[in-house]
């Protein structure tokens, strides 16, 4: 009989609370400290704390399996770009909404066997750029695919928006718009041609063209939401 009591997963997941700085409960600290110390500086030890504690209260939450492999992976080279991807996005924000879509899509995505690194890679990259509420109106687009695909103008979109919790104002919808656009996570009709999956006004009006959407939203997109919604 061991005498001396082994830690639990549960142990060490307070061990990580109190220090704020490794995940050494799923053999993911050391190096990876020391590397968010690199652009964790001084005065900002509190958003590394918030993301690290982020990140491990989800993989106490996990299956030990599951978070045990997840871990092996995030400690390779592959996973630990990952892991300073995430925590360079982390660094540029105070919001706790933020530390949880990154802490998902890392996950999520390392879990996700169907998809190569350079895959996970752009995952990360993405919603490193993105906002919570960017997150927000792609989802809300996602979720109500077949209304947005019917909408006739952006003003029509945008009023279908402020139905489904969009509260900002008519420019602030067309910015966060024109970047999901320019991530490639939605696309919009405007004479486009080339992909016939979505409604040009240059095609001829037929069954063929006019069932086709004017908003839709990309298989990448549709993946990006998946990770942030229903995530591992």
């Amino acid at each position: 009989m061991n005498k001396y009591p082994q830690k639990t997963k549960s142990d060490s997941a307070i061990d990580l609370v109190k220090a704020g700085v490794q995940l050494v409960p799923f053999g993911i600290g050391g190096a990876i400290t020391q590397l968010y110390d690199s652009f964790f500086p001084v005065g900002f030890e509190k958003r590394k704390s918030d993301w690290l504690k982020c990140l491990a209260e989800k993989l106490e939450k996990l299956p030990e399996e599951i978070a045990m492999e997840l871990s092996k992976y995030l400690n390779t080279e592959e996973g630990k770009t990952l892991l300073i991807r995430a925590g360079r996005s982390a660094f540029s924000t105070h919001k706790e909404e933020k530390y949880k879509v990154l802490r998902d899509v890392l996950l999520s995505s390392v879990a996700d066997s169907s998809i190569h690194y350079d895959q996970k890679e752009m995952y990360m990259d993405i919603i490193s750029d993105l906002e919570p509420y960017d997150v927000a109106l792609l989802s809300s687009i996602h979720s109500n695919h077949e209304k947005y695909g019917k909408i006739e103008s952006y003003e029509e979109a945008y009023k279908l928006s402020l139905q489904f919790g969009f509260n900002g104002s008519r420019d602030e919808f067309i910015l966060i718009i024109n970047k999901l656009e320019n991530k490639s996570l939605i696309r919009i009709t405007d004479d486009i041609d080339g992909f016939g999956d979505v409604y040009s006004t240059n095609a001829i009006i037929d069954e063929s063209t006019s069932d086709m959407p004017k908003i839709k939203v990309t298989e990448i997109a549709i993946k990006l939401v998946s990770y942030i919604t229903k995530p591992v």
